[in-house]
């Protein structure tokens, strides 16, 4: 697999992604935007490993996760894009760490960027479901997403010290997937309460 960069979200007002809502429904979601570090986690060779945002170098991942990822049973070749928790805010974490996936990039070594986002998330929900009966994997959840009430979502968010906000993202969104850097996605906003 080649490492690529994971795509930003833009920011704007909760204003502008009610309005989104309103003028074309049904065609995004929204997801909790979790205050923690965002990494993309690969499976390459049978190892598991965190690969940092920005710099994009490797680092290894705690025997915990990978174990829980392994016990799910994702194949070589897997990459997710993920928010790692715990790490922050220990005052409401208690030592807990775990990961948080919501997209994934890579299925059997094979880029899934040019597939819709809607697609992928299915996929990822799929892999994750279809393995949990009987498994123990408590710190690998799955994002939040709704398809409506986005506001309500955004209010949610404002409850929970770990979350900052919602992320919209286009259901038929693909990745950009820069090699060299992030690039911003026009089909993600974000809206903040948290600056």
């Amino acid at each position: 697999m080649i490492y690529r960069h994971p795509d930003n979200p833009v920011a704007v007002p909760i204003s502008a992604i009610a309005e989104i809502e309103a003028a074309e429904p049904g065609r995004h979601y929204a997801q909790l935007k979790w205050d923690g570090w965002r990494l993309l986690c690969y499976k390459e060779g049978g190892v598991w490993e965190f690969h940092t945002k920005h710099e994009g170098t490797k680092r290894p991942m705690p025997a915990a996760l990978t174990g829980q990822l392994e016990a799910l049973g994702f194949p070589d070749g897997t990459g997710l894009d993920a928010e790692r928790m715990g790490m922050r805010s220990v005052e409401h974490t208690g030592g807990r760490e775990w990961l948080v996936l919501f997209d994934l990039h890579y299925s059997g070594g094979e880029w899934q960027g040019n597939i819709p986002y809607e697609e992928r998330l299915s996929k990822l929900e799929r892999l994750v479901s279809s393995r949990r009966a009987g498994v123990s994997a408590p710190d690998i959840e799955m994002v939040e997403t709704v398809g409506e009430g986005f506001a309500g979502l955004y209010e949610k968010s404002k409850g929970n010290p770990l979350t900052e906000g919602i992320v919209l993202k286009y259901r038929k969104g693909l990745l950009k997937g820069g090699f060299s850097g992030c690039r911003d996605n026009g089909g993600w906003l974000k809206a903040k309460w948290r600056q």
